[in-house]
Order: C-alpha cells, then structure tokens, then sequence
C-alpha cells in the first residue's frame, strides 16, 4: 500500500510532528551520530515554526476584527451609539535566535539518515515520528469538505485536499433545479470568491477533487450562504 510523506503538509499538524521530533531527538543523538549543533538547530527551528504559526493566525484574527469595524462604521446601526477603535494587538516574543530558512528540510534530512543507520528500528521511528503512515486515500471513493464564510463583501471558501491536486469549485443559486456552473480550480486552500451581487443571495457552492487535470467523480456537500 502507498505511503503518505512523514512530514505531514498541513502546518498545524507539521508544527505539532516538529515538536515532537525537537524534543525527542537529544535522547538518541548519539546512537545515530547526529551533531549536537543539529539537535539545538532543530529546537530553534521548532520554535521559529511555532512563532511562525501563532503570529499568522493572531494577524488573521486581527485581520476579521478590524473588516468587522469598518463594516460597523460604514453601515452599523446608529442606534449602537459611539464605538471604540480597537487596539493593535501585542504581538508574540520571537524565539531569541534568528530563524534560518528550509526547518523541514533539515528536519527531514537528519531522518533519513536516522532511518538509513543499522541501529535504526521501528520502535524509534514511532517515537520520533518518522515512520510513514499508510495511506487510505481512494481517489475513486474521496470526498473534499469545503466551509464557505462571508469576509466583507467576498466569500472565502476553505477546502480539504488530501492526496489530490486541487479541487474544482462550483456554485449555483440556492433554488431547486438549479445546474451547478463551473467557478475555479484551486490547489490551495483558501479560494476567494469575489464575484458582486448587488442584494443578499443565497448562494450553494460545491468541490471536487482534481488529480492531474483529471475531476474526481464524488462530489463535496454543498457549502450554503447568504452574501452581504
């Protein structure tokens, strides 16, 4: 059976994997000939990763707050009375180290070798991570999930890609007996639907996964919504 990457693509997962690896290394360095000079870069590179991550998502969270206030401002009820400015967020620490670029690839390299060394066993693969999962994706069988939210006057449409390319995304108006009508292939989630509509629609959107060019034949369940 086909074998998923040890190195899991999605960040929140990847971050949780190099974590791990971090703290687990020290313990058998030394068996495996790996430097001490690795295993500090490899912590400073977990936590470069981890700052990475929680400064994206504090700026994306502060990103919504303020479209949310200008949205108040421009079209809010007086009736709310005088509204206060938000303030800019304190953003985290960095790690006291500059990051260095390509902490995967370090990471990814300094486990093959590990796996590669005749003391290597499964029973260390599995406390460091790096013994590579089985995959169960079945192209014939597989289902993307999509969530769909309004963000101002766009839709950002999330998707699951799994082992595909990408997906194909459709939309039709919330009515029965509606076609879907082909929107955008996108090989990275988010998609950002900026199409206009001049007054509240109720909106369906559908995906499908793509496999080099190749529609997949299951189809997501719709995603509905009602534009602003």
């Amino acid at each position: 059976m086909k074998t998923q990457p040890i190195i899991p693509t999605n960040d929140e997962k990847a971050e949780l994997w190099l974590i791990n690896f971090a703290y687990r290394l020290p313990a058998v360095a030394t068996t495996f000939g790996i430097s001490t000079a690795e295993v500090n870069q490899t912590a400073e590179d977990s936590s470069a990763f981890i700052y990475c991550l929680l400064s994206v998502k504090n700026a994306v969270v502060e990103k919504e707050e303020r479209i949310s206030f200008k949205d108040l401002v421009r079209k809010g009820s007086t009736d709310t009375g005088r509204i206060v400015y938000p303030s800019l967020p304190t953003p985290p620490p960095p790690p006291m180290v500059d990051a260095l670029p390509g902490a995967f690839n370090r990471a990814a390299a300094i486990a093959q070798r590990i796996k590669a060394h005749p003391k290597y066993t499964d029973s260390v693969g599995r406390d460091l991570g790096i013994v590579a999962p089985e995959s169960t994706f079945d192209p014939d069988t597989y289902k993307p999930t999509i969530k769909v939210v309004n963000v101002s006057k766009t839709r950002k449409i999330t998707f699951s890609k799994s082992s595909t390319d990408g997906v194909n995304i459709y939309f039709r108006l919330a009515e029965a007996g509606r076609d879907w009508t082909f929107l955008a292939r996108d090989t990275s989630s988010p998609y950002i639907d900026s199409t206009v509509y001049s007054t509240p629609t109720e909106l369906e959107y559908m995906a499908k996964g793509v496999i080099k060019d190749a529609e997949l034949p299951t189809e997501s369940d719709p995603a509905i919504i009602i534009t602003k």
